[in-house]
């Protein structure tokens, strides 16, 4: 079990999968920097600056002990106001402008020697989201994000698309793999721990008793009656559709207890990731605006898979595999894939395909052969993203074992 998961944990990845979570990750922090204002803290009172996580939420729970003053401090770089004067309007600005040229720095040349620009990044931005947290402004929209970055602080394998890098995107590692596996656990422990506080906050029979599309209809009303906050368009034609009451939160509420089976089955993160980029934007209907974390998702992009030649094995025997092949032939414009027939001899899944990217150590069976080549196809794009919803790569590997699976021949 041990060597398992060790082999999991290291499995290879290229390294533009670390090189898309670096863009994703600072791409994501750049669009909130530069969302914000804060020299507008330059302006509070030291009383509103007083206004810790510890006032805001029960300490009575251990993790709020995170919260309390000297932590935050300690936390975020605050404990120099301890002994020097908070940064006026100009000095606040600068700051904030050299947290966004080192986030730009470290797309563009990555973590640089002995990671001292990702250090920088991180240092300079928990610092200004230190003036967030103490006078009770936002936590969870962030605080994976932040996460992210100081884990990136102790990356160490080569980086990809830098301006000074000279290793090729498509080069397999076990270093990368480890980091890729280490982002992805970042994502399982933080939503693992979201659904944890579900059960221990609220009663599962609560689950139901949410009224959520009903809560939308009210929020577009209070807009067109002049409430600030501009809730998502289109969404208040749900307010009548009082059954996904009783089905969207609850499954999300489960999604996030189930999340770490997305490490153990990597195919599970486009499923996961769809299911909850709904989730947040649903939200979104009642002014609880997630799109950092919605955009944090991207992390997963396989970008690779656009590029990377791509070879398809196919059962010759089956009828759909040669009818579909022959049409994926005519669609194959790029010539990213290579087809090679074979015999039902060969395991190759329910639905009789097996896809592997040239120099890729991963094989790829049934309907995720099909979701793999379809990331070199455009015009297939639609019925992919379709294949990565919640559900649906299940019915129809079990619809493959029912209709289209290859008829063995008898001995």
């Amino acid at each position: 079990m041990y060597r398992k998961l060790l082999l999991l944990f290291y499995s290879k990845k290229p390294a533009l999968a670390i090189a898309v979570i670096r863009y994703v990750l600072y791409g994501a922090l750049i669009y909130k920097l530069l969302s914000r204002d804060f020299t507008v803290f330059t302006f509070a009172p030291p009383s509103l600056l007083q206004f810790y996580p510890s006032i805001q939420y029960n300490i009575s729970a251990g993790y709020a002990a995170l919260g309390f003053p000297f932590v935050v401090d300690l936390a975020t770089g605050h404990w120099l106001h301890w002994f020097l004067p908070m940064p006026g309007i100009r000095v606040m600005a600068g700051i904030q402008w050299v947290a966004i040229a080192l986030c730009a720095m470290v797309i563009l040349f990555g973590r640089g020697p002995k990671n001292i620009i990702t250090v920088g990044a991180y240092v300079s931005v928990s610092y200004l989201w230190g003036y967030n947290w103490r006078t009770g402004g936002e936590i969870d929209s962030i605080e994976l994000t932040l996460q992210l970055a100081l884990i990136y602080c102790f990356f160490r394998a080569p980086e990809a698309l830098t301006l000074c890098s000279r290793i090729k995107p498509l080069a397999y590692s076990r270093s990368h793999g480890a980091e890729y596996s280490i982002v992805l656990m970042m994502f399982c422990f933080n939503y693992f721990i979201s659904g944890s506080n579900k059960l221990i906050d609220i009663s599962p029979w609560a689950w139901f008793e949410f009224d959520l599309v009903q809560s939308i209809g009210m929020f577009r009303d209070m807009h067109e009656l002049g409430w600030h906050i501009v809730p998502a368009p289109g969404l208040h034609h749900m307010r009548y559709w009082t059954w996904l009451n009783y089905i969207a939160v609850p499954l999300a509420y489960t999604a996030e207890l189930c999340i770490p089976l997305m490490f153990f089955r990597r195919h599970l993160i486009g499923p996961f990731w769809m299911l909850f980029a709904i989730f947040h934007i649903s939200l979104w209907g009642i002014g609880l605006i997630f799109f950092g974390l919605v955009l944090i998702w991207y992390v997963f992009v396989p970008v690779h898979r656009f590029f990377q030649p791509v070879v398809l094995t196919w059962d010759d025997e089956s009828p759909f595999c040669r009818g579909l092949v022959r049409l994926l032939r005519r669609t194959n414009l790029f010539g990213l894939v290579r087809f090679d027939c074979t015999s039902h001899a060969l395991d190759l899944g329910a639905i009789g395909f097996r896809a592997r990217g040239v120099g890729s150590p991963s094989n790829h069976d049934g309907v995720y052969a099909l979701r793999r080549i379809f990331w070199a196809m455009p015009i297939w794009w639609p019925v992919m993203l379709a294949l990565y919803f919640p559900g649906v790569d299940m019915a129809v590997t079990q619809l493959g074992r029912r209709l289209l699976a290859p008829v063995l021949k008898p001995a």
